[in-house]
């Protein structure tokens, strides 16, 4: 047992570590190549202050101590109000409770799987037709939306309009606008004309009012979206980075499952998420006051060396501990599971059709925002 002295000495050494000033986590630097930053901040301590879109605000960049933030009782989700929630609780705005939650469960997400496979065949096919296409824009983004889009019963030429809304790089107030209108008309319609779908279900069931209907089918569209393109685009440019991993999956396609996992571990399409103390309350020896905010940097977790063997390499049969890619628990990111089923198609799929797929850039730009990490373009030739 350490001497009091020690204890002491280290919680000192905690705080002085916490008040240095440490990367931008917004800043381009960061977004172009994170993980060095994150390696840096997990070096410093369990809990620090760190600059984030500006503000300098409280962030957790190791694994167990991002695991128990985000099970923690006294902390609540919180994230920008003027983006959808990738998280919910018992008191997020976004609550899947009822026959919400169970539409967003892997057994009712495995219904849609049929309707995914026939949507990425259709987008396999015109790629070879053309020899190219973006794997973020023609591929990953479309995909994304077919499940969330089958749930809330959008037609299907509809679609491609709710997915470019759902895609707006900047989350203009125009795009936040156009498809609160269109889901505004679209439940109006379902109330007329129910159909065989959730949204429908909920109207009959009368489990919440236009207006709660509306914001649930804005954040299920646009947070499904979010999720399910950057784990896809992600995922597909580790494959094509690590050709031994591609070929082992080509081999072996039962261990789909294992490699999205890994995907989302390794690529982290959720980089941080934050929590909100509900009450006055210490944290890893750190006083953080009611209502302050804390961000668990999930990606950073998700290389953390004392938890992964090498964590830095990309392994689609690793065995690990679980990722902290989506969450944790109860506190999942809405629409995991639908990101999940979506992406073990499509990169099945796309493996196994192009397996000389190679990439038409030297460099890869960072899309999305600083929350949820993407490519911005994948151009790729199919090759002979």
């Amino acid at each position: 047992m350490a001497a009091s002295g020690e204890v002491s000495a280290e919680r000192n050494s905690r705080r002085s570590a916490a008040s240095e000033p440490g990367p931008d986590l917004a800043g381009r630097a960061v977004r172009e190549d994170p993980y060095p930053h994150y390696a840096l901040l997990r070096s410093v301590g369990p809990i620090l202050r760190a600059p984030l879109d500006g503000q300098q605000t409280w962030v957790v960049p190791r694994y167990e101590d991002c695991l128990a933030l985000l099970t923690h009782p006294h902390f609540r989700p919180g994230g920008d109000p003027a983006d959808p929630l990738l998280f919910h609780d018992a008191d997020g705005a976004y609550v899947a409770e009822g026959r919400v939650a169970a539409a967003l469960k892997p057994r009712a997400i495995e219904a849609l799987r049929l309707h995914v496979a026939e949507f990425v065949i259709g987008a396999l096919d015109h790629a070879e037709r053309r020899g190219a296409f973006d794997l973020v824009h023609d591929y990953a983004s479309p995909i994304a939306s077919v499940g969330a889009c089958e749930l809330l019963g959008v037609a299907a030429g509809d679609r491609p309009l709710v997915a470019a809304w759902a895609d707006e790089p900047e989350r203009t107030s125009e795009a936040r606008e156009a498809l609160a209108d269109y889901f505004a008309e679209h439940v109006r319609a379902c109330r007329r004309a129910p159909a065989l779908d959730l949204l429908s279900e909920l109207i009959l069931c009368e489990e919440a009012d236009d207006a709660e209907l509306v914001e649930f089918c804005v954040a299920l569209a646009r947070g499904a979206h979010e999720l399910g393109s950057a784990l896809l685009a992600g995922g597909a440019l580790a494959l094509l980075g690590h050709r031994t991993q591609a070929r082992r999956l080509r081999r072996d396609p039962s261990c789909i499952a294992a490699a999205v996992e890994e995907c989302a571990r390794w690529s982290s399409p959720i980089q941080l998420t934050a929590r909100v103390a509900r009450t006055d309350v210490v944290f890893r020896d750190v006083a953080i006051q009611a209502g302050e905010r804390v961000w668990a940097l999930l990606a950073s977790a998700n290389r953390d060396g004392e938890f992964f063997d090498d964590p830095d390499a990309f392994e689609i049969e690793r065995q690990s501990p679980p990722h902290l890619a989506f969450g944790f628990g109860s506190h999942l990111a809405l629409g995991s599971h639908l990101a999940r089923m979506e992406a073990q198609i499509a990169l099945r799929l796309l493996v196994r059709r192009f397996p000389r797929l190679r990439l038409a850039c030297q460099s890869v730009a960072p899309g999305g925002s600083w929350q949820v990490r993407r490519p911005a373009l994948l151009p790729a030739i199919v090759g002979e």
